[in-house]
């Protein structure tokens, strides 16, 4: 399922799940708190926070009692951001089951799941590793070798673990 989405039924349930949190969502900048655990990363400041959620009809779901930062309320003043982007997980039907958190972003669209990706030098450093593979095997041996590395892990190392970033909120 290459996209998710966000009805009503989906959304009240979120609604709903927002007062059990033991602390309130966070805001960032461009999701960048997904990968500041990761090894190298710059850690990722919180551009504001807030706990409860409403649906609009028509419109979507919002925040609405965010507490934006000094830094965040600057740069939205300046335009320097103009877009909010969430994250959710969701199933494999596409339902949101769970809203991480959200980002101040430049862009207008969301991705469906920006955990699933890894960060661009570790793709740059991924494909180099396969081009190199691919001029010394055949497509077999180069199938076998990539199947090998993520059973054992070799290539699951150069990202950080995909974690269930709901599950730490449950009490």
């Amino acid at each position: 399922m290459p996209h998710w989405r966000l009805e009503e039924p989906q959304a009240r349930r979120l609604i709903d799940a927002a007062p059990a949190r033991q602390t309130p969502y966070c805001f960032d900048y461009e999701h960048q708190a997904i990968h500041a655990r990761a090894p190298g990363i710059a850690p990722a400041p919180a551009a504001g926070w807030y706990s409860q959620l409403e649906w609009v009809e028509g419109l979507g779901l919002f925040a609405v009692d965010v507490e934006w930062t000094e830094r965040a309320r600057t740069l939205i003043a300046a335009g320097e951001y103009r877009f909010v982007s969430p994250l959710f997980q969701y199933d494999r039907q596409g339902n949101v089951t769970c809203l991480v958190n959200a980002a101040l972003s430049q862009q207008t669209s969301t991705l469906p799941d920006p955990a699933a990706y890894a960060p661009v030098s570790v793709v740059n450093e991924l494909g180099e590793q396969v081009a190199a593979l691919g001029r010394q095997l055949s497509g077999n041996e180069v199938t076998a070798l990539l199947t090998a590395a993520l059973s054992d892990g070799r290539l699951s190392r150069l990202w950080p673990q995909r974690r269930d970033h709901c599950q730490h909120d449950k009490r």
